[in-house]
């Protein structure tokens, strides 16, 4: 029934990213549109590095919270985890994504709510990471669309994910030692979560954003003329857009939100019918990039017994 499901998950993420490209086929515009390939590539290749930064910080992230053992052969294991989980982020509500992650971290001795608050405390930290880069590439751009996003929006809306981020774990502390009836579903995490190492977390994750963004930009260089002044805007954008498609929950991976957002924003640099094209061609891109690195990590064998001693038990059974 498990296989069943994961399988239906699987189609249903699949056609899913169809239905949003075929939504963005239909207002797209190509007709004066040409292709150069050598920025195309460039953009598969930020894609492909923005992805496994991303991974990268999952990792350390999850070592940190739950005291897994250390070295690259965590990191490559875990980055198995991330990408097969990631992958259903296109089933709406996340669900699916978290049950992925449920499953696949009981192979490192991780309980179900300890591996579903380090889903919320990644969320958090590329939330907080995407407003820091929005903003700065709102600074340091040539047009801007004040109407849609600014500066003070992005940093009121990264100090409120670091503040999330930063009190998670105290206040799942805090509720273990006060709540003992519910002490065993409520994880026990972030011993080694500290301020300093989330802060460079989000550091890692801007990097991330910001090659995303330059994957972004890359696209539609390779579709039409850019003006190099533009670059820093459009990517800013593009990473603001992003971060309204997480918070859309509503939608799978932001569906439809991030066009939108796109398409209205990149209004004074582009027709609708252009920004459609490059949204949906990255979309392609980037989806081809990571099916290729989800297929790569599959060579990768999971641990086959729980790791680290630090690992929760499961819940206890009621009397």
């Amino acid at each position: 029934m498990g296989r069943a499901l994961r399988l239906l998950g699987a189609l249903l993420a699949l056609a899913l990213l169809g239905r949003s490209v075929q939504m963005g086929l239909q207002g797209a515009s190509f007709a004066q549109l040409s292709l150069r390939p050598l920025p195309l590539v460039q953009a598969a290749l930020a894609g492909g590095g923005a992805l496994l930064i991303l991974a990268l910080a999952s990792a350390i992230g999850a070592r940190a919270a739950h005291g897994l053992p250390p070295g690259p052969r965590f990191v490559a294991q875990w980055s198995r985890v991330w990408f097969q989980s990631y992958f259903f982020r296109y089933v709406p509500g996340k669900i699916a994504l978290v049950a992925e992650r449920v499953r696949l971290g009981a192979a490192f001795g991780l309980s179900g709510p300890a591996s579903a608050t380090l889903v919320v405390w990644e969320s958090m930290l590329l939330l907080a990471a995407a407003a820091v880069v929005g903003s700065l590439g709102f600074l340091g751009g040539s047009a801007g669309p004040s109407a849609w996003a600014s500066p003070v929006q992005g940093a009121v809306l990264a100090g409120a994910a670091l503040l999330g981020s930063a009190l998670l774990f105290p206040t799942l502390r805090w509720a273990r030692d006060r709540l003992p009836k519910l002490k065993a579903w409520i994880p026990e995490a972030g011993t080694s979560a500290g301020v300093g190492l989330q802060l460079a977390l989000v550091a890692l994750n801007a990097g991330a954003w910001g090659m995303l963004g330059l994957s972004f930009t890359g696209v539609a260089s390779s579709l039409s003329p850019v003006a190099p002044t533009d670059t820093l805007m459009i990517s800013a954008i593009f990473v603001a857009s992003y971060a309204g498609g997480q918070l859309a929950q509503v939608a799978p991976a932001g569906l439809g939100v991030r066009e939108a957002f796109l398409v209205a924003a990149l209004s004074p640099l582009a027709d609708p019918g252009t920004t459609l094209a490059w949204a949906v061609c990255h979309r392609v891109l980037l989806a081809i990039v990571e099916f290729a690195l989800l297929g790569a990590v599959q060579l990768i064998p999971l641990p086959t017994a729980p790791a680290g001693a630090s690992a929760e038990p499961p819940p206890a059974s009621a009397p």
